[in-house]
């Protein structure tokens, strides 16, 4: 048999959305519901055994949030647990025949093969970062959108991770990318020493008072 090999799969918001209709209300709406609906791909893909038959497969999460993560894989191992082991339980009689062919929870599945591209990363988002795997979470600006962090990407640098361990914001805003993606780190550190932002740059932290009004319009500034 041959060994599989490690495939990263990008998985954008947006994707599976339904059609909303031509309504004045259905961007709002839009706006509420998006990310759920990339949200459940994770479940999806767990319980119908896709990332135990396929133990390769790396799936990113890309524009999605941070945030959700933790209390959504806390939500997943619970249902998995009753329906392994509640006797009598509807969760069990339902989903028995599912995760008994599972052998990993749906938190170890994430630990092992999902990650997630942190669009607009928030300070509170940051926070989490040992909740969610610090080797799983890879920095986005959203460039070149209107919501991107850019022309206040050093700002959002500050304000984010201007008192994570200078280590810990090598991994998100680099390193995890670089393992992930096979990048070749020794011709891309020259081109990061010129463009930076180095060290000195992202260990002074912003205060929120001092965040550009004009910089609002990406929410990596939500406070």
């Amino acid at each position: 048999m041959c060994e599989e090999l490690e495939v990263p799969v990008n998985h954008h918001s947006g994707s599976a959305v339904p059609v909303l209709g031509d309504y004045e209300v259905a961007n709002a709406i839009f706006l509420v519901e998006v990310t759920w609906w990339a949200h459940r791909a994770l479940w999806h893909l767990i319980f119908s055994g896709v990332l135990e038959r396929h133990p390769g497969l790396q799936l990113v999460f890309t524009e999605q949030g941070t945030a959700w993560i933790p209390e959504t894989l806390a939500q997943l191992d619970y249902f998995f647990g009753r329906m392994k082991a509640a006797v009598g339980s509807q969760e069990r009689e339902w989903g028995l025949g599912i995760v008994g062919s599972l052998s990993l929870t749906p938190s170890e599945y994430w630990a092992r093969q999902c990650h997630v591209g942190c669009s607009f990363l928030r300070p509170a988002e940051g926070e989490l970062r040992h909740r969610v795997g610090l080797d799983r979470m890879m920095w986005g600006s959203d460039y070149p959108h209107s919501e991107a962090s850019f022309p206040y990407t050093r700002e959002h640098f500050r304000l984010t991770f201007g008192q994570m361990d200078p280590a810990e914001v090598q991994q998100i805003v680099g390193g995890n990318a670089a393992s992930l993606y096979g990048f070749d780190v020794s011709r891309l550190t020259p081109i990061a020493a010129r463009v930076g932002p180095s060290v000195a740059d992202t260990q002074r932290p912003l205060a929120p008072a001092d965040v550009p009004d004009d910089a609002k319009k990406c929410p990596a500034f939500v406070v």
